[in-house]
């Protein structure tokens, strides 16, 4: 360096790396070129992003490091998973024999602010499902930062913030409160923040208690992560998919959490449970889709064997605050049963979830204890489903103070969940004991219902002999008892009831139409509402800026 810098050096920006440590990288040039250059350390001021996944989005491993969930192709979850039946699952997919697995697939490219597959490790990607969120994760990544001094050929985020400024009302988003359009000077003062995108991983099996203090403990340490150095950081934005929602929202109760959580954007969260849950423990996933039941559980006896073991599963079950009775049977006749007093949606875990002996309760006894299963009896699922109950009730109606929310509408959904009897095959068959009637089955026990956790069940009536068969008695049934199909709007796991409950608790709610539940943050109108909440949060608590710090160097 031969004397004091000039503008005609060169300038360099400095950026942070993945955990916040200030860094900037300078091109090497020939020895007889001695121009300065200027790295200019600015006070970069973080407001990190954190995304909660959803039930079955983070990877799990058993105590020893073995794989247990890892959602790093589609495929690979689906050869795992296929072969196994429920009294496996039942072993394999245990709250008190898995934890988070950090050793999930991540990008090995650079991306905004991410350089190597260790950058994107150290903000834990590894921990949630590539398949389900790898794309959202990149998404968010590289349209929230900018990368200063270095040529992208576009400012992505002024690009972006664009785009939003031109939404005029908001109607194709299906806003639910009056519209606020971001303003020019909100997306200037928002620029002032860089956003690492992080994530968090729980595991889904557990206690959602334990998933939102797991998730306390992330903010605290991405937050110190940013405050070092150059760096300054007191708040994170928080985004979730599906049950992720119930975890954010119960860890800004915890204490000191809500002031830590600048505001959270909800994606297709099921904010009062979903009735979907009940009629995948009673017939499984077959006749929703085959292939999902081949990972999921194709029969009740699968689904049953893991869900009534798991907390955090029982707590995506319709609340005492589901807004419609949503639990029906009916008779041959389209007639509804008198079933509403003792299976009360307004008091579901002491009746429905509760229910021990009736054949419609939520879980079927024989099916705690599945072959080559570690099997569970009915005083251990009690205790289970008390601590769904306890969650939800402490819960409640709470949300955090700056809180957006989208969820789906237009794809057929389980708003309700009906039994409907229909006539079985006996008279058919020559039977001529007279069928119970309809009160009598709907007070059966259940033994007296033929049930294998598949789609429909049926009452059945006696064994007949046919001709040519006289020594192979042949079953009857005096009725088929069957889950109706969705017939409802939602996002397909998620209805619209249970999606539109926050409305009274949010600042903006949006309504959009053809977005399904597990890719729902692939779909360009959640990136769309995502980054105006994003953005809308930020402009709120914008920093002060000071000026840049000017360190000089020498190209030698």
């Amino acid at each position: 360096m031969t004397g004091p810098a000039t503008d005609a050096g060169r300038r360099v920006y400095a950026g942070t790396d993945s955990t916040g440590v200030p860094n900037a990288t300078v091109t090497l040039t020939p020895a007889d070129r001695t121009d300065t250059v200027r790295i200019v350390l600015d006070t970069v001021h973080a407001l990190p992003i954190v995304f909660v996944p959803g039930i079955m989005g983070s990877n799990l491993m058993d105590k020893k490091g073995g794989e247990v969930w890892r959602l790093d192709s589609k495929w690979g979850i689906f050869s795992a998973m296929r072969k196994l039946n429920a009294g496996k699952r039942q072993a394999l997919l245990h709250p008190d024999r898995t934890e988070v697995d950090p050793g999930g697939v991540v990008p090995g490219y650079p991306v905004g602010t991410l350089t190597d597959k260790a950058a994107f490790r150290a903000r834990h990607w590894g921990e949630v499902g590539a398949t389900s969120y790898g794309d959202f994760l990149i998404w968010l990544e590289s349209n929230l930062n900018d990368q200063r001094g270095v040529d992208i050929g576009s400012d992505l985020r002024s690009y972006l913030h664009a785009g939003l400024r031109r939404v005029a009302d908001g109607r194709h988003w299906g806003t639910q409160h009056a519209y606020e359009r971001l303003t020019e000077d909100e997306s200037e003062r928002a620029k002032h923040w860089t956003h690492p995108v992080y994530a968090c991983g729980y595991n889904w099996l557990d206690d959602n208690d334990k998933a939102a203090a797991r998730l306390a403990t992330r903010i605290d340490e991405v937050i110190q992560n940013h405050s070092r150095g150059q760096s300054r950081c007191s708040q994170v934005i928080v985004v979730t998919h599906s049950m992720g929602g119930l975890v954010a929202r119960r860890c800004s109760q915890l204490p000191g959490m809500a002031q830590k959580i600048a505001g959270i954007v909800h994606g297709v969260m099921p904010a009062v449970g979903a009735p979907v849950a009940y009629r995948r423990c009673k017939v499984g996933m077959a006749d929703e889709s085959y292939a999902a039941g081949l990972v999921i559980g194709s029969t009740g006896r699968d689904i049953t064997a893991v869900f009534a073991q798991a907390p955090g599963a029982l707590q995506l079950l319709p609340t005492e605050r589901y807004p419609l009775r949503w639990f029906h049977v009916r008779d041959v006749h389209g007639s509804e049963l008198p079933v509403a007093d003792m299976a009360r949606t307004d008091r579901p875990y002491d009746t429905l979830y509760a229910e021990r002996d009736r054949w419609w309760g939520l879980v079927k006894e024989e099916w705690l204890s599945p072959e080559h299963g570690i099997p569970i009896d009915w005083t251990g699922y009690k205790k289970t489903l008390g601590k769904a109950a306890e969650f939800h009730k402490t819960l409640d109606t709470h949300y955090h103070p700056n809180t957006y929310a989208f969820y789906g509408t237009g794809v057929a959904s389980f708003e309700h969940v009906c039994w409907r009897m229909t006539a079985g095959d006996a008279r058919q068959r020559g039977v001529q004991e007279a069928p119970p009637d309809a009160s009598s089955v709907l007070a059966m026990n259940r033994n007296a219902v033929r049930m294998d956790g598949t789609n429909p069940e049926f009452v059945p009536g006696p064994d007949v002999h046919l001709r040519g068969r006289a020594n192979q008695p042949v079953p009857t049934q005096h009725y088929n008892l069957t889950l109706d199909e969705a017939a409802d709007s939602g996002d397909g796991t998620v209805p619209v009831a249970s999606g539109r409950a926050p409305l009274n608790h949010v600042r903006q709610l949006f309504a959009l139409k053809g977005i399904e539940h597990e890719p729902a943050y692939l779909h360009p109108m959640a990136h769309q509402v995502t980054a105006y909440a994003i953005t809308r949060i930020a402009a709120q608590i914008a920093p002060a800026i000071g000026r840049p710090v000017h360190k000089e160097g020498n190209t030698r």
